[in-house]
């Protein structure tokens, strides 16, 4: 059934009359057992639209919640189930496996999200999501090398994997730089178009830059809609009430500061409430009025030509078995990983104390099977042995009978600067600090025939 309600047409989400009431308990946890919870409405008739290729941004002061309620997607009811099958809800606070590159935790993301789609398929959504949202440099780089914004793309792209028709996103430009929350915003804005998907994304002061990106708006006070409607009639509007944005001003911050409470004295707070109250009165009628603003004007269209395609995630998820195997060869890659950096004792304590449990009696036996299987096992045990290898192999009898030659025929050196070691490359030492015999020291020892001799210090 979502299947054949997603292919058709382009998309729309419709919220008609919100309202969210949600029981809250206030004090300390054992309060809860004689104190009765009080009742807060979060929402109250909210009412909001949302159309393909579009980046819906929600502002609003504290205490006016999050979106809940009946909400209406092409014109079926949005519950949990078909939430969970079109749409996303975007975490920046998940945690990633650390030792995995980019490039491999996308791979293990569409094994475990994306079914019925070849694997030349899935590495073609997977470099165009890398390079729409500007990590294809950062293919091999490993997911703990990555900076904040770096690393907020790529959750990003994970969630985009499976094609979602709507995302939610809370706050993705919080605590990073404005150029990379410019940067993750616009590229969020461009796959919406190209694509033909929508965006909902809740801010509590967007920028100007960030303002602009997007295509509506809806400002929130305590609950209530102070406006809600596209970004660049919300100037016309307030100007047509009475409330004209100053010149150099972000509108979106200036607009919010109308319904926000000034609390520093009695006359002040009547006020700003008052205002604030005037405002959402007045914005209801518009909304009652103006049948416009239920049908999408013609000049808004989006530039790229709309494709009726159907979305990935209509394919459904991979079988429980897929998945299950798909993240067993994820944890034995990031386990590997992790083993070449610690070498054979990763993972020790743990065998060796499950085989301890399994043979009790024989102690040896257990000891010497811990040992061949931490070593078999590891990928660490090539390179172990490689290295025995090479300094098993280092001294020859060339080497040996060069040491003794020295010690028996080289006399002390006075110089108390001089650099003895044979692992120092002669060609760049300074001539002030390498020794130089005297010639009569040479001639003592092998005599003055000694082939070679003018050649080299001479």
């Amino acid at each position: 059934m979502v299947k054949n309600e997603a292919v058709n047409g382009s998309h729309v989400l419709e919220c008609r009359g919100l309202s969210f009431i949600r029981s809250v308990h206030v004090g300390k946890w054992y309060m809860k057992l004689y104190n009765p919870p009080l009742n807060a409405q979060f929402l109250r008739d909210v009412s909001l639209t949302v159309y393909a290729s579009e980046v819906h941004g929600i502002i609003g002061t504290a205490g006016s919640g999050e979106i809940s309620g009946h909400i209406s997607l092409d014109d079926h009811p949005l519950d949990a189930n078909r939430f969970n099958a079109l749409c996303a809800k975007v975490s920046f606070e998940q945690r990633l496996l650390p030792s995995l590159t980019v490039k491999s935790l996308l791979n293990f993301y569409a094994n475990l999200t994306i079914s019925g789609l070849q694997s030349k398929d899935k590495e073609e959504r997977i470099l165009s999501l890398m390079q729409e949202f500007e990590i294809l440099s950062y293919g091999h780089e490993r997911i703990e090398n990555l900076n904040e914004s770096i690393r907020r793309r790529l959750i990003l792209c994970m969630y985009l994997l499976r094609d979602p028709i709507m995302v939610l996103l809370d706050e993705p430009t919080k605590d990073i730089d404005s150029l990379s929350g410019y940067q993750l915003m616009s590229s969020l804005n461009n796959y919406m178009r190209h694509n033909q998907r929508m965006a909902i994304v809740a801010m509590r002061y967007p920028r100007s830059d960030l303002y602009q990106l997007m295509t509506r708006i809806t400002i929130l006070f305590y609950g209530e809609t102070l406006y809600s409607g596209y970004t660049k009639q919300m100037p016309f509007y307030f100007r047509q009430v009475g409330y004209p944005c100053p010149n150099n001003e972000n509108p979106a911050v200036y607009y919010l500061s109308l319904a926000t409470i000034d609390r520093e004295t009695s006359e002040r707070y009547h006020e700003t409430q008052q205002q604030a109250t005037q405002l959402i009165h007045m914005f209801k009628q518009y909304a009652n009025t103006q049948q416009q603003q239920q049908q999408r004007p013609s000049h808004i269209e989006p530039i790229y030509p709309t494709v009726h395609k159907p979305p990935l995630c209509v394919l459904g998820t991979p079988n429980s078995f897929s998945q299950l195997l798909t993240l067993t060869n994820a944890v034995m890659k990031n386990r590997m990983a992790n083993e070449m950096e610690g070498g054979v004792t990763n993972g020790a304590i743990e065998l060796f104390s499950l085989l301890i449990a399994c043979f009790p009696i024989d102690f040896p036996s257990v000891l010497s099977s811990t040992f061949v299987i931490l070593w078999s096992v590891a990928p660490r045990s090539l390179a172990i042995t490689n290295v025995f290898i090479h300094y098993g192999t280092y001294g020859s009898i060339f080497r040996y009978v060069t040491s003794a030659l020295n010690n028996e025929y080289v006399s002390s050196v006075r110089v108390t600067n001089c650099s003895r070691t044979e692992h120092r490359d002669v060609d760049t030492t300074p001539p002030n600090l390498f020794c130089r015999y005297l010639l009569e020291e040479w001639d003592g020892i092998f005599g003055r025939d000694l082939p070679g001799r003018f050649h080299l210090y001479e």
